[in-house]
């Protein structure tokens, strides 16, 4: 086993992957499958980084699109299979810890979602956003990585 100390200015590995609610409950909660470990994702009302997830949301059938500095979730996205149409996802949310933003985390997680979609067979829907302006502006984003997939970008009607 090496010992080094690892510089302050440089990073560790950064990588995305998409886990089950299975995989993320072993990650951030302790064995009674209900205490949250890591504290960064307990709810924003309770002190939570991760302003847009919903530790209820393990409880249902979606994804999580994660990206990670080394063995730490920076970022994480809840994608949620349409009880209304076959083979589209809804996106739910998608959030940055803020100790990480300006780090190009959120354009990681974007792609990310957009590779696990076309993986799937699925289009995306970016919903459930109330503000206008944050809807637009991930629209844009993952139009841009839906393209180069392949991918279908629905609208909301």
């Amino acid at each position: 086993m090496k010992n080094y100390i690892r510089n302050s200015f440089e990073k560790a590995p950064v990588e995305t992957k998409t886990l089950t609610p299975q995989e993320l409950e072993k990650i951030i909660l302790e064995e009674d499958g209900y205490t949250v470990k890591d504290k960064r994702f307990l709810s924003k009302e309770e002190g939570g980084v991760f302003h847009y997830f919903r530790p209820e949301d393990l409880r249902t059938e979606n994804y999580f699109p994660i990206v990670k500095e080394g063995d730490l979730i920076t970022g994480i996205a809840a994608l949620q299979k349409s009880p209304f149409a076959e083979k589209l996802f809804w996106m739910k949310s998608i959030s940055i810890d803020p100790k990480y933003q300006g780090n190009h985390y959120a354009t990681k997680l974007a792609e990310e979602i957009i590779r696990f979609t076309k993986d799937q067979g699925y289009q995306l829907e970016v919903s459930g956003y109330s503000n206008r302006e944050a809807k637009d502006k991930l629209e844009r984003l993952f139009n841009k990585f839906a393209e180069k997939y392949g991918v279908t970008l629905v609208s909301e009607k």
